[in-house]
C-alpha cells in the first residue's frame, strides 16, 4: 500500500537505519565513558597498553609489589 508515494518497507528500511545509527552513537558514548573510567581507575599504561609512568601507574606499582613481599 502506497500512501504519497511511500511503501511501507521504505518506512521500515528507514526507521532501522535510524536505530542503528541511534545504537551507534550509544555504543560509543559508553565505550568513552570506559576508557575515561579505565584511565581513572588503573592509570595511562593500562589504558594504552604500554609502559607509560605516571604517578598513579607507579602508587598501583608499589602497592602491588608491597603486597607480593607480604606473601
Amino acid at each position: 500500500m502506497r500512501i504519497f508515494g511511500i511503501t511501507f518497507e521504505q518506512v521500515l528500511a528507514v526507521i532501522g537505519l535510524i536505530s542503528m545509527i541511534g545504537l551507534m552513537g550509544w555504543v560509543a558514548s559508553k565505550n568513552s565513558e570506559y576508557e575515561k573510567e579505565t584511565r581513572e581507575n588503573y592509570g595511562a599504561s593500562a589504558y594504552r597498553g604500554t609502559e607509560v609512568q605516571t604517578q598513579k601507574d607507579q602508587e598501583i606499582r608499589r602497592i602491588s609489589e608491597a603486597h607480593q613481599e607480604n606473601r
